[in-house]
């Protein structure tokens, strides 16, 4: 049997006042001797001995996680005590410990960083092949010539009609004209202007009109107002929907209504160009709901 040579601990109760137990109380404590073999000495009946008490099994076993440690005692449950026909287990100097509790915490907190990091890889793998794509439409006019308009001028055969074209975006306060053309009925402007705010779903209209005075218009403006004086005589029109616009690939001359007793045409290109916005669908669903979501295009690449 080991010889008990523990000493008592401030903790324990004061020099010459014995320990009280109860009488069922079984206190049994683990201790080294001085070379590391382990034993259990009673508190309460003062014995000591090598193997682990029969009420300690389960509680002797510790807590190993990650499935990386052995376990630091050698010990056998009740159970298997009793089937091996065993008197006693006993423990032994171990020299593998489990881990401490902060190396364990370290642990999962490694683990769970390399978590986060293959999600965030994974998310921006997705993000990358499923961006949002709005398509931005910018209209630039082609106004190029008109041909057989008719003549309004206070005296025909001396003075002919002095034409303009008016654009406007239907819905809109967006108007566009050209300059005048002096005296001519088959007048030519070569006239080209970018303009701001039209959306691909815009009907335009164009209308040709003779210029009661001549005034130095030389390029376009955006306000309805006073873009036609009240004197001038139109010489023809025709409105081209959105589906029209967008089969156009190139300058097509339309006849126009409204003419009179001859027909006139107008050779025009309204030609619409996109460019593409790529947005993060993580972080701007919101914002492709707002403008309309007018395309998603799950194939397409984020920055191409």
């Amino acid at each position: 049997m080991p010889q008990h040579t523990r000493q008592r601990s401030a903790s324990d109760a004061a020099v010459g006042e014995p320990e009280e137990f109860s009488v069922h109380e079984n206190y049994w404590v683990r201790e080294e001797t001085a070379d590391g073999r382990t034993y259990f000495f009673n508190r309460a009946t003062g014995a000591s001995q090598w193997h682990v008490p029969d009420d300690q099994y389960n509680s002797r076993v510790p807590t190993v996680q990650l499935n990386k440690y052995r376990e630091d005692l050698i010990r056998f449950p009740a159970s298997s005590k009793a089937g091996m026909k065993v008197d006693c287990v006993m423990e032994v100097p171990s020299q593998n410990f489990g881990p401490s509790e902060s190396e364990i915490l370290e642990e999962q907190r490694r683990a769970q960083e390399e978590a986060d990091r293959k999600r965030k890889e994974e998310e921006d793998e997705w993000a990358r092949n499923n961006p949002i794509v709005l398509r931005h439409p910018h209209l630039t006019l082609h106004i190029i010539s008109a041909k057989g308009l008719r003549d309004t001028d206070f005296m025909p055969g001396k003075d002919k009609s002095d034409p303009y074209c008016l654009v406007q975006v239907l819905g809109k306060t967006i108007a566009v004209k050209t300059h005048v053309v002096q005296d001519q009925l088959d007048p030519t402007w070569d006239f080209e202007l970018a303009v701001q705010g039209y959306d691909d779903k815009d009907s335009l209209e164009f209308s040709v009109w003779d210029a009661d005075e001549i005034r130095p218009l030389t390029g376009g403006s955006t306000t309805f107002n006073a873009v036609v004086d009240d004197g001038d005589d139109l010489l023809g029109r025709i409105i081209l929907t959105p589906e029209m616009i967008h089969e156009m690939t190139g300058p097509q001359t339309f006849e126009l209504e409204e003419t009179g007793e001859e027909p006139a045409f107008l050779t025009i290109w309204p030609e619409v160009t996109y460019t593409e916005e790529y947005l993060d669908p993580r972080e701007n669903f919101a914002a492709w709901k707002d403008g309309g979501g007018k395309a998603l295009d799950p194939l397409a690449k984020l920055g191409a």
